[in-house]
C-alpha cells in the first residue's frame, strides 16, 4: 500500500507568491533613531554580518554597533565627560574604515580606532565618576563590561569628551560601511567585498555547515550571480538575526527576482524571469520545453484552480527602499507604483526592501514584477500525467505549453491552450509525474507580459534632500581620505583578564583501553568473553566488565527435557530437565488441534533442574 498526500492546488498562489498574505504595516528596516541610547550587546546576542560594496556611488551600509565595553570619567574641575566605547562592528575583517564616515549620534566627532581579532583601544573600562561642587552629576553606568576575546570580528573604539551638561554623551554610536566582510566573489573569483546577494547565499550555506558544498549547484549559482549583477539588484545590508537558512533564502529570493531550486538533488537559485545569454531580460518571443496534450494525461489528470478575484484587485504597490548619500547619513524612502489610472486612492500595500536594497530602480523592478503578476496571471494548473522521458528533463522554472482538446458542443471544438511556468514536481512510486504549473501569461508575439513590465520599469530618480542643515557638531572632517587608527590590545588585554584556559573547560579524549570496555569498535573493543560465557557470539553493549543487567542476559541456554509418557485421558506425562545453571519455570498447557487454542494447565516456579509429572 502507498500513500501519496498532496498539497491542496489552492494553496499554490500563495506558496508561489501570487497572493501574498496579510502584510503589517511597520516603519522602514533603515529607520534608525540616531539620537538613541547607545545599545549594549548582550551575552548570547548574534555578531552581525555587514555585507556590502558601494560602487559608482551606490550601495554600503549604516550600522548602529552594539558596546561591549565602555569607560566613563569626568574632569574633576569643569565635569568635561570623556566617555570610551568598544563596539563589535561585524564578522570578518572590514577594510579600515573612513574617519568622515564615523558618527557619534548625527555628529562627526571622536577618536577611532579599529581593529580585526583584538580589542580596538587601549583603555581600561569601568565607572570613574566623581561628584564634582556646584555641578551636575553625570548618571553613568557602573557595570561597564570586561574585555574577552575577539575572534574573527572587526572591533571599533570610539573616545570623546562632553562638555558639562551635553545630552549626547550616551547618544548611539554609527558607522557607514562603503566595503563589508570580504569573500570570494562567485562570478571572477576574487577576494574582496561583494554586493552580490548569492554571495552572501553560499558565505551562509558554508558557515551554517547545513548544506554540503558537493549538494550546490555551482552553474545555477553562477548563472543567478550574473542576472542579479547586470540588472542591478544588490544587497547592501547587515545580517543580525538568528533564521532559518531555508526561509530566509525562500524570502530573500523574491526580492531579487529569483527562485530557489532544487536539481538533481543540488540546490540552486534560477530567475523568475526569462533570461538573455548577456543575462538581460528577455524580451523577445520565448519557446518552451515541452507540450503537454491529452495523450499524456492519466483519468483525472486535469486540475485547475483560479486566482481569487480578491487577489487580483488593483492596488497601489509602496517601495520601501534607502537612499544613500556619499557623505551623509542614509535614510528610508518610498516610491509607489502602480498602473496608469487604477487605485489612485487605494487601495495600498507595503514592501520593505530598505534593509538592503539602495537602489530606486531595483525596488521599482521588483514592485512591477509583482503588479505584473497579479494583473496578468489568472490561474494555476495540476496534471498528472504517464511516465515518458519529460520524467528527467523538466525541472522547477522550465516553461511548458499545455494544449488540451475541448469540445463544447457537437460541432464546436476548442483548445485549452496555455503556457506555464512549472513550480513544483511530484514523483508517484507507480512512475505517473504530477506537476503544478503557474500561468505564464504572453502577448500576440509570444512575448512573457510580465518580463516586458519589468524590463520597462525605471525609477523617477528623485533625490531628496535628508533634511539636515546643521553641521555645527561636525568636529572631524565629513570629506573623505583619512582613515580612523588601528590601535588595539591583544587577548589577554588587561592584568586582570582571565587567561584562556581559566574560561574553558576541556575534556580528555578517551583512550583506546578507556573506550573499548565492551562491544566493537565503535562502541568497545574485542575483548575475550569471561571463562563461562560462549564464544564467539556477541558481546554485551557495556562489555564484560559491567555490572549485571538483566537486559544484557543471554537468553541461549544448552539445557536438555525430555518428556516421557503418552498424552492421553487420565495418563501421566514426566518431564527431566538437565544442564541448565538458572532458576526457572515449568509450565504444561495443552493445545486445540481444531483450533489451535492454547491454555495454560499448571506452571511451577521452582530450579529447572530435576524431574516433574503432570
Amino acid at each position: 500500500m502507498s500513500l501519496n498526500i498532496s498539497d491542496p492546488l489552492s494553496l499554490l498562489a500563495y506558496q508561489s507568491g501570487l497572493a501574498d498574505p496579510p502584510l503589517v504595516e511597520a516603519a522602514a528596516q533603515a529607520a534608525d533613531d540616531l539620537t538613541a541610547q547607545q545599545r549594549a550587546y548582550k551575552i548570547g546576542d548574534p555578531v552581525p554580518i555587514v555585507f556590502c560594496r558601494r560602487v559608482s556611488g551606490n550601495g554600503g551600509v549604516m550600522v548602529a554597533p552594539g558596546a561591549t565595553e565602555a569607560r566613563y570619567q569626568n574632569d574633576g574641575t569643569t565635569n568635561a565627560l570623556t566617555v570610551s566605547t568598544m563596539v563589535v562592528l561585524s564578522e570578518g575583517q572590514l577594510p579600515q574604515i573612513d574617519l568622515a564616515d564615523c558618527f557619534i549620534g548625527p555628529c562627526r566627532q571622536g577618536t577611532w580606532n579599529q581593529t580585526y581579532d583584538r580589542r580596538a583601544g587601549t583603555w581600561t573600562p569601568g565607572n570613574f565618576v566623581t561628584t564634582v561642587a556646584g555641578k551636575d552629576p553625570w548618571s553613568c553606568p557602573y557595570y561597564c563590561g570586561t574585555s574577552g576575546r575577539y575572534e574573527g570580528m572587526t572591533t571599533l573604539s570610539c573616545v570623546n569628551t562632553f562638555v558639562d551638561g551635553s545630552k549626547r554623551w550616551n547618544h548611539q554610536l554609527h558607522v557607514f560601511v562603503r566595503e563589508g566582510m570580504p569573500i570570494t566573489r562567485i562570478i571572477d573569483s576574487t577576494p574582496g567585498s561583494s554586493n552580490n546577494v548569492i554571495d552572501l547565499a553560499l558565505y551562509l550555506m558554508d558557515k551554517s555547515g547545513r548544506i554540503p558544498s558537493t549538494l550546490i549547484d555551482t552553474a545555477q549559482m553562477l548563472a543567478a550571480a550574473n542576472f542579479t549583477e547586470t540588472n542591478g539588484l544588490h544587497f547592501n545590508g547587515i545580517f543580525q538575526k538568528s533564521l532559518n537558512l531555508d526561509e530566509w533564502l525562500e524570502q530573500i529570493s523574491n526580492d531579487y527576482l529569483l527562485r530557489l531550486v532544487e536539481l538533481n538533488g543540488k540546490l540552486g537559485f534560477r530567475p523568475r524571469l526569462p533570461v538573455n545569454v548577456d543575462h538581460t531580460i528577455k524580451t523577445t518571443a520565448i519557446s518552451w520545453d515541452y507540450t503537454f496534450t491529452e495523450d499524456h494525461l492519466l483519468p483525472d489528470g486535469f486540475e485547475i484552480q483560479y486566482i481569487p478575484l480578491a487577489d487580483r484587485i488593483p492596488v497601489t504597490l509602496q517601495m520601501m527602499w534607502r537612499q544613500q548619500p556619499e557623505s551623509d547619513i542614509g535614510f528610508p524612502r518610498t516610491t509607489e507604483i502602480s498602473y496608469s489610472g487604477e487605485a489612485a486612492d487605494g487601495p495600498f500595500e507595503q514592501y520593505d526592501l530598505s534593509g538592503y536594497c539602495t537602489s530606486e530602480t531595483h525596488a521599482v523592478k521588483v514592485g512591477a514584477y509583482r503588479l505584473a503578476r497579479r494583473k496578468f496571471i489568472t490561474h494555476t494548473l495540476r496534471l498528472k500525467v504517464r511516465p515518458a522521458n519529460y520524467n528527467s528533463l523538466l525541472t522547477q522554472g522550465d516553461i511548458v505549453r499545455v494544449r488540451l482538446r475541448r469540445e463544447t458542443a457537437v460541432a464546436a471544438l476548442d483548445y485549452h491552450d496555455f503556457l506555464y511556468e512549472i513550480e513544483r514536481i511530484e514523483k508517484t512510486a507507480s512512475g505517473a509525474c504530477i506537476f503544478d504549473l503557474t500561468h505564464f501569461p504572453i502577448d500576440a508575439q509570444g512575448r512573457s507580459l510580465v518580463a516586458l513590465e519589468v524590463a520597462a520599469a525605471t525609477a523617477p530618480g528623485v533625490v531628496i534632500a535628508s533634511g539636515r542643515s546643521d553641521y555645527s557638531c561636525d568636529d572631524n572632517s565629513s570629506t573623505p581620505g583619512t582613515d580612523v587608527g588601528s590601535g588595539g590590545i591583544d587577548f589577554p588585554a588587561f592584568d586582570d583578564t582571565p587567561a584562556l584556559d581559566d574560561t574553558t573547560v576541556d575534556f580528555d579524549v578517551p583512550t583506546d583501553d578507556e573506550w573499548a570496555t565492551g562491544g566493537y569498535p565503535p562502541i568497545g573493543g574485542s575483548y575475550s568473553p569471561p571463562a563461562n560465557q560462549p564464544s564467539g557470539g556477541p558481546i554485551p553493549l557495556g562489555g564484560w566488565g559491567n555490572p549485571a543487567d538483566p537486559l544484557e542476559q543471554s537468553l541461549d541456554q544448552t539445557g536438555v527435557g525430555v518428556i516421557t509418557g503418552s498424552p492421553y485421558s487420565g495418563g501421566t506425562l514426566s518431564v527431566a530437565v538437565s544442564g541448565f545453571t538458572c532458576a526457572g519455570q515449568v509450565c504444561w498447557s495443552k493445545i486445540n488441534k481444531d483450533t489451535g487454542a492454547e491454555s495454560d494447565i499448571s506452571c511451577q516456579d521452582e530450579p529447572v533442574a530435576g524431574s516433574w509429572d503432570l
